[in-house]
C-alpha cells in the first residue's frame, strides 16, 4: 500500500482506533519483540515478532557499538534464515484478521517499515507506532473520563448499595 506519492502508506493513531467508534477500525501486527510487548502491549495487537528477543539484544549492541547502518545490516542478516515464515505469519494473521491490518513496532520506524516492505507494501503501518498509539490512547482516556460525572456510592457492608445500584 503506498500513497499518491508512491510512499509507503501510513497511517495515524486516531485511525487504528476512531472517537467514537467503539471498536478499532484496524487489527494491529505488533512486530516489536516479545519482551517489549510484555511491557507494553497494544489492546488487541497480535505479536508476530520480526526480530526474536535474542536477535533484538544483538541488534541493539551492535547499534550502540557501530551505529545504525551496522545494526540494520546485522539484522538483516540474522532474519535472513527466517524472513519467508515471518512474512507467511503476518500474512496469515491479515487474513484471518476481522478488519483492515496495519502494522507498528515501538516508534513506527524501521522494523515496521522492513516488515511493510517484506509484504510488498500491502498494508499501513502506525505513525509513531506503538509509543504513538499509547500515547493517544492514553488521551484519549483522559478526554473521555473528563467528560463524564462520577458519583462515588459508600457504606457499610450490608448497608444496601448493590441494591441500590
Amino acid at each position: 500500500m503506498t500513497d499518491a506519492d508512491g510512499d509507503a502508506a501510513e497511517i495515524e493513531p486516531a485511525e487504528v482506533w476512531p472517537a467514537g467508534a467503539g471498536a478499532a477500525a484496524y487489527d494491529l501486527i505488533d512486530v516489536r519483540a516479545p519482551v517489549e510487548v510484555a511491557r507494553n502491549g497494544l489492546p488487541g495487537a497480535v505479536n508476530l515478532p520480526i526480530l526474536t528477543d535474542e536477535e533484538r539484544r544483538e541488534v541493539g549492541a551492535c547499534y550502540h557499538q557501530q551505529g545504525p547502518a551496522a545494526a540494520v545490516a546485522l539484522g538483516l542478516e540474522r532474519t535472513a534464515p527466517h524472513r519467508d515464515a515471518r512474512v507467511a505469519a503476518w500474512r496469515a494473521a491479515a487474513e484471518q484478521a476481522a478488519r483492515p491490518v496495519a502494522l507498528t513496532c515501538w516508534r513506527g520506524g524501521d522494523r515496521s517499515s522492513i516488515a511493510q516492505r517484506w509484504l510488498g507494501g500491502a498494508y499501513p503501518r502506525v505513525r509513531g507506532g506503538a509509543k504513538a498509539l499509547r500515547r493517544f490512547l492514553s488521551a484519549s482516556l483522559l478526554e473521555h473520563v473528563a467528560r463524564r460525572r462520577f458519583v462515588v456510592v459508600a457504606g457499610l457492608t450490608g448497608a444496601g448499595k448493590t441494591e441500590a445500584l
